[in-house]
């Protein structure tokens, strides 16, 4: 039986909250379908005494938007990747070197309590590291080993739309690090291309402390909407970013 998608959840419960708890079979389903028909009982007995109808009908939406919001975002998260696992992420950091006119820069930070070695262990693994992502569904190396010039199909699912973007990797550093571009299937030069650089480097400490890592995400790319404001592009790919984050603590 196919695992059901965490974005499936998602729509399920922002259309009825509870249900992709429900979907995810997950006992907190129940609170959240309780919670939602003691919402409406509440609004509607307001209502009824208010003796208006817009401003209830008003609130009414706002309730449900926000309500139908944080449930399916607890419901996709019941199906995120290393849910309920320990993560050996001790702190993440997301910053922003703004870049000049339409460039993207942005680095993602994270101290690891692991060896650079083991660490590298799991970074290599490019089928399931890149896929510990707010998008990537699924990523194919077009040769049986990682290495530098080998293509990528990088499978992408937002808010349940899928559709792939293509890679190449550009450079690889064993142990170390590597590269890779993640285009749009409409060129070069459309869709947001930009490259992640990975970085691996250990951290120093003494000599009876734990092994720490330092593993450093970078995305660097250009913002190609004309009809989005590359501020606001800017914004949505940092938001991107920290749920990059969020994922890597809970994956790694």
């Amino acid at each position: 039986m196919t695992a059901m998608s965490k974005w499936t959840a998602f729509m399920l419960s922002a259309c009825v909250p509870g249900a992709g708890q429900l979907a995810a079979r997950s006992w907190t389903c129940l609170p959240w379908f309780a919670v939602t028909a003691g919402l409406v009982a509440a609004l509607t007995h307001f209502g009824q005494r208010a003796g208006t109808e817009d401003w209830p009908s008003t609130v009414q939406i706002a309730a449900g938007i926000v309500l139908c919001l944080l449930s399916a975002e607890h419901a996709k998260r019941l199906l995120e990747q290393g849910h309920g696992q320990s993560s050996h992420v001790v702190s993440t950091k997301v910053s922003c070197a703004g870049g000049q006119r339409r460039s993207v820069d942005i680095a993602i930070d994270l101290i690891v309590k692991q060896s650079a070695d083991r660490l590298w262990q799991q970074i290599r693994d490019l089928p399931r590291f890149l896929t510990i992502d707010p998008f990537h569904d699924k990523v194919i190396l077009m040769r049986d080993s990682p290495a530098a010039g080998v293509d990528l199909t990088l499978s992408h699912n937002a808010f349940g739309w899928r559709f792939l973007r293509f890679g190449r990797i550009l450079a690889w550093r064993e142990n170390s690090g590597y590269s890779f571009s993640d285009l749009s299937a409409r060129g070069p030069h459309t869709g947001f291309p930009h490259v992640f650089e990975v970085q691996i480097e250990p951290v120093l400490e003494p000599q009876d402390s734990p092994s720490m890592s330092r593993l450093t995400i970078r995305v660097r790319g250009r913002w190609t909407s004309r009809l989005v404001p590359v501020w606001i592009g800017r914004l949505w790919i940092r938001l991107v970013c920290l749920e990059h984050s969020r994922l890597l603590r809970k994956g790694l």
